[in-house]
């Protein structure tokens, strides 16, 4: 049988992979003529697998280890560290980085050059992914299905994609001191001191729950637990009006209600503005249709995407995450709510495992685009039984699966309190009980604050979430972080936008 492969002959079987000797060679010679500032151009854009010939590796590496040293890695240095990690033979002796040292390439066009070796690293990246999506279609005794295949090649070009777009290349294992100085970044604040309290995250905009949580973090997966009418809508849309409002790109799901009424509902929470006093049968006074007006010109010019769809697969989802991440640089994604996205193209036959591979899905993906994920999902019956009672819901009482709480790096569950005995008579405190929606954190795969809450009320005929604080509260996180809290008048604020 014929092999497609060989029908352009021995060109097609001994082609190189992308590479530039010379280029190499010009990188390398520059760092050595200007070690210092070359270098630094150089880390900027490269990497070890930048470069193609293993001799030309063995010299950026020797490199390395003297910037890290903070030594500039000049020649006389270069050549020591080489033979200490006895490589300078491998490499073609004192000659060679000599060599590098008298090269005639100008020092001053190391981006330039850079930017080429960046180049031929990310097609080589791109052929070995997609060699081995083309040997899963030649696989007879595992043929890979077609979703799978497609899904494979949207996710292979969004990387690269995004590599090219960011100037950084996406590798595979790291060194552990890279690891290191993202976890020391991580413990200190924009002045450069060590503390707990440093916001990790995108800030939600509800101050207590900021607090508790350090905000959302890049590729995560958050699960928001409900049960119905309880306002986990009414909280993700007013989460994705503060995202888009500072400066975090959002795309938001919306399975259950059409864009329209998405609309009303953030005009409402953007504008402050009484449902009731937007009634067509009694009139809209004019000073409200202002403010009515401003605030929909604030949200044309807020960077926040609605997708109304009636069906939404998970490859359907991934594809359309991955096109915003693109071309609107997405931040936040948010689907509204998991029960309805469409599982009919699914293999698995039992539903719960059909929501497990949805879960593990969004998490795979919130990790490789860099996104933070929060998918709203219903709560079982006997959780909504024990809500209605007023104890709240717990770890497990997802529908239909568990896997959802398992993939989610945090789960939110969010009910209403039942109304104490002595205030059963009580109008008003019924009214107070019925607006009020208990947030409790349920798991935090990040850290503390496990059981802790954040209270939110919802105000009378305002689609509009403000943070009630609990001293009690505030006081258990202030011994789990060792930090105090933030002072009221302190950003986040409340969503009182």
């Amino acid at each position: 049988m014929d092999d497609s492969r060989d029908f352009q002959g021995d060109e097609y079987l001994h082609r190189m992979p992308p590479h530039s000797r010379e280029m190499e060679e010009a990188v390398l010679s520059a760092i050595v003529q200007e070690p210092v500032e070359a270098m630094k151009a150089a880390l900027e854009m490269l990497t070890r697998e930048s470069f193609y010939l293993e001799s030309h590796q063995m010299v950026w590496d020797a490199m390395a280890r003297l910037h890290a040293r903070g030594i500039p890695p000049g020649r006389t240095v270069l050549v020591e560290e080489m033979r200490t990690l006895d490589r300078l033979a491998d490499v073609g002796g004192e000659t060679f980085v000599m060599r590098l040292e008298a090269a005639v390439p100008d020092a001053s066009q190391v981006r330039t050059h850079c930017e080429v070796l960046r180049e031929k690293h990310l097609k080589r990246m791109l052929l070995d992914e997609m060699h081995a999506v083309e040997d899963g279609l030649y696989s007879r005794a595992a043929p890979a299905e077609l979703p799978e295949v497609l899904d494979k090649l949207e996710a292979v070009t969004t990387r690269t994609a995004m590599a090219l777009d960011k100037s950084e290349v996406v590798t595979g294992a790291q060194a552990v001191d890279a690891c290191i100085e993202q976890g020391f970044y991580e413990y200190q604040d924009e002045e450069g001191r060590h503390r707990w309290a440093k916001v990790w995250g995108f800030p939600c905009g509800l101050k207590h729950l900021d607090f508790i949580l350090h905000g959302f973090r890049r590729g995560g997966l958050t699960l928001v637990l409900s049960m119905p009418n309880v306002g986990k809508t009414m909280l993700l849309l007013n989460m994705a009006n503060w995202f888009a409002g500072h400066e975090h790109p959002t795309l938001f799901f919306s399975l259950e209600q059409p864009r329209g009424e998405i609309g009303h509902r953030l005009l409402a929470i953007r504008s402050n503005v009484r449902d009731d006093e937007l009634s067509k049968e009694k009139g809209i006074d004019p000073k409200v249709m202002l403010e009515v007006k401003r605030s929909a010109d604030e949200l044309r010019a807020m960077p926040l995407f609605i997708d109304d769809r009636e069906r939404l697969s998970l490859r359907a989802f991934k594809s359309e995450v991955r096109k915003a991440v693109r071309r609107h640089g997405v931040h936040v994604v948010m689907v509204d709510f998991v029960q309805l996205m469409d599982k009919s193209d699914m293999r698995e036959e039992r539903e719960d495992l059909r929501y497990s591979t949805i879960a593990y899905g969004m998490k795979a993906l919130a990790r490789e685009l860099g996104v933070h994920i929060f998918i709203a999902s219903q709560m079982n019956r006997e959780a909504v039984k024990r809500s209605i009672e007023g104890t709240g819901p717990r770890l497990g009482d997802t529908k239909e699966s568990a896997g959802l709480e398992e993939a989610s790096d945090i789960v939110l569950g969010l009910w209403n309190p039942k109304v104490k005995k002595k205030e059963e008579d009580d109008d008003e405190a019924i009214k107070r009980a019925s607006r009020l929606v208990n947030i409790r954190v349920l798991k935090n795969r990040h850290g503390p604050g496990k059981g802790l809450r954040a209270d939110v009320s919802m105000l009378p005929g305002r689609a509009e979430m403000r943070a009630v604080l609990k001293t009690g509260d505030v006081d258990e996180v202030d011994d789990l972080m060792g930090a105090e809290p933030p002072p009221d008048d302190a950003e986040p604020m409340d969503l009182d936008l």
